[in-house]
């Protein structure tokens, strides 16, 4: 472009400009403009704000603890007050802690787990909630659980969860009621020992960490003698009374991190760690020292006395490809058969 050409261009330009000035301060409507965008801006900005507030307030007055996740990010964008109510933090120190507060309060082997429940959350539709069960540290530093459902506020374009939502409630109490009947149904009412359900259950998870680690164990299966002759001549509480004792022999014999159980009727069973070998010879002469010192001891009109059979577990001996449910139950089958061997032999 030639100089002339651009000096015009120049020239028109700033004509325009000087034009648009002028209409700005003749024309009152034209000066408006800017200014009634800006208030409606300021109107809307003020009315979201309440809006907002408004949500917070009716989301802080339901009685479960609400909240929002950031799930990428892994932080808390919104968390009701109730929060504050449950646990007895002050809401200062919960607002203090922000984003960071499952990372002070969630107990850490529930933190560990959150990537395992967002991979879940990516696997259900909208709509769909998920079940979770964590713990939190309240103000006397105890832990207290909690239930929440969560479902999927909002996705990526991939589809994976962004921000989820989050209704949790206090359970402890409800939860330390099912552990106590979930232990209930495990446990011999009578003697406190394991029953026959608890002690399978338990004793296969053993077998399992035994055979991964070589380990041998001792197992036996012990039957009370003359307990129907006890509990025809004496009745049925001398007959229970029995069982106590025979229970309390073995708990005095045995360790803490062994298994003792009530097998059914009069037999029990004892799942020996760290006990093969001489170790269960010794573990038998304690059983037999113990009975005799109650024997010397008690009152009753009445002797208790143990058939005791002994079956060392040597997972070098076992095929690796059986269950190890298969495993304990031939264990069980060796050990009766000793059982009775013995008591045919006295």
């Amino acid at each position: 472009m030639k100089l002339k050409e651009r000096y015009d261009v120049e020239k028109m330009k700033n004509r325009t400009e000087l034009h648009r000035e002028e209409s700005r301060k003749t024309d009152p409507q034209a000066k408006a403009i800017p200014e009634i965008g800006m208030r409606n801006l300021v109107l809307r900005s003020v009315e979201l704000k309440k809006e907002r507030e408004l949500r917070e307030r009716m989301l802080n007055r339901i009685q479960d603890v609400v909240y929002v996740l950031d799930v990428r990010a892994n932080r808390l964008v919104f968390i009701s007050s109730e929060i504050s109510l449950l646990l007895g933090h002050p809401w200062k120190h919960i607002q203090s802690w922000g984003d960071n507060l499952f990372a002070e309060l969630m107990h850490p082997e529930d933190i560990a787990l959150r990537p395992f429940f967002h991979a879940r959350l990516s696997s259900i539709r909208d709509g769909e909630m998920l079940d979770l069960q964590f713990r939190m540290r309240d103000a006397q530093g105890e832990w207290r659980w909690m239930r929440s459902r969560e479902l999927v506020l909002e996705r990526t374009e991939e589809g994976e969860p962004l921000r989820v939502l989050g209704v949790a409630e206090d359970f402890t109490a409800r939860k330390r009621d099912e552990d106590r009947l979930r232990e209930m149904a495990l446990v011999d009412e009578l003697t406190g020992l394991r029953n026959r359900r608890g002690f399978v259950t338990i004793a296969e998870q053993y077998t399992k960490i035994a055979r991964r680690q070589g380990q041998k164990f001792s197992l036996m299966f012990i039957d009370l003698d003359r307990f129907k002759s006890i509990n025809d001549t004496f009745g049925h509480q001398e007959g229970d009374c029995a069982l106590k004792a025979a229970a309390g022999v073995l708990q005095r014999t045995f360790r803490s991190s062994d298994i003792l159980c009530r097998y059914g009727g009069d037999e029990f069973a004892v799942l020996a760690v760290d006990a093969a070998g001489q170790g269960s010879n010794i573990l038998k002469e304690r059983v037999r020292k113990n009975l005799n010192d109650w024997n010397a001891t008690s009152l009753k009109p009445y002797r208790i006395d143990f058939s005791i059979g002994l079956y060392i577990f040597d997972p070098s001996r076992h095929d690796r490809e059986v269950s190890n449910a298969n495993l304990f139950e031939e264990a069980i089958r060796k050990a009766d058969e000793a059982m009775y061997e013995a008591k045919a032999g006295r």
